[in-house]
């Protein structure tokens, strides 16, 4: 399920294409932060989440953009409550599935199915469980609830692969949470390499990567959304984190 955009990106970090990199362009953080909040805006949050959470189709790219950096600036969210709490939990009972067996049955993905949703409920952005409820939807022959589910994970990669290349902190890709980091890269068909560090001035993440095909060595990620909102949950004061090297989590 992956999109053309994601493929050329690829492309362009392999054969450092300028011209290509023109075509990137970051998010314009305060305009997309008045737009969200502003209820006469084409862009006003709650009238755009809505028809993201009920699958609509017709949403842009664009929409999309402000879909997932305007999440940044919501007055509150689910993803910033108790709704967190319960992960541990679920990811246990998903473990104890896949454990188990080599290969999922049909009923296999119909027990898994509630348990992604659950995860979705509380990030609604993770690209990692998106595909895998898209993908036990299209399992179990759920065409009609896999297609919108195909549709925003190509358009959500397409949204947050169209701000960067993620070859240089100039040109990192732009995430608002640092687990979707680590979700763009398994869903580019890569594997983390263990490390993880500060750089930039502390405004990007640079995740080393194993060994691969394409030869790179790792990928940058711009952090000024998840940093500002962890900087506003320690009630405003900037915490100082050493820009040495950080070991990474391991993601089901």
């Amino acid at each position: 399920m992956r999109s053309s955009i994601l493929l050329l990106c690829l492309l362009w970090s392999l054969t450092g294409d300028g011209q290509a990199q023109a075509k990137f362009k970051k998010p314009d953080l305060p305009l997309i932060a008045r737009q969200v909040k502003d209820p006469k805006s084409l862009h006003y949050y709650p009238y755009l989440y809505s028809r993201y959470l009920g699958g609509d189709t017709s949403l842009s790219m664009e929409d999309y953009i402000y879909l997932y950096y305007g999440s940044g600036f919501r007055e509150s969210s689910d993803m910033d409550t108790g709704v967190l709490t319960a992960k541990l939990g679920l990811r246990d009972s998903i473990s104890a599935v896949y454990q188990v067996k080599d290969s999922l049955t049909e009923g296999d993905y119909l027990r898994l199915i509630p348990f992604y949703q659950a995860e979705l409920k509380a990030d609604p952005f993770s690209i990692r469980y998106i595909t895998k409820l898209a993908t036990a939807y299209r399992m179990t022959s759920q065409t009609a609830l896999y297609r919108p589910y195909k549709y925003r994970l190509n358009t959500l990669l397409d949204a947050i692969l169209s701000t960067g290349d993620g070859r240089s902190v100039e040109t990192a890709w732009y995430v608002t949470q640092i687990a979707h980091e680590y979700d763009v890269i398994w869903a580019l068909g890569l594997t983390f390499g263990g490390e993880q560090r500060l750089v930039g001035n502390m405004t990007c993440d640079y995740l080393t990567l194993a060994p691969n095909e394409y030869k790179m060595d790792g990928l940058y990620f711009n952090t000024e959304i998840s940093m500002a909102r962890l900087t506003e949950m320690l009630g405003g004061s900037k915490r100082e984190q050493p820009a040495g090297k950080r070991k990474g989590r391991k993601m089901n």
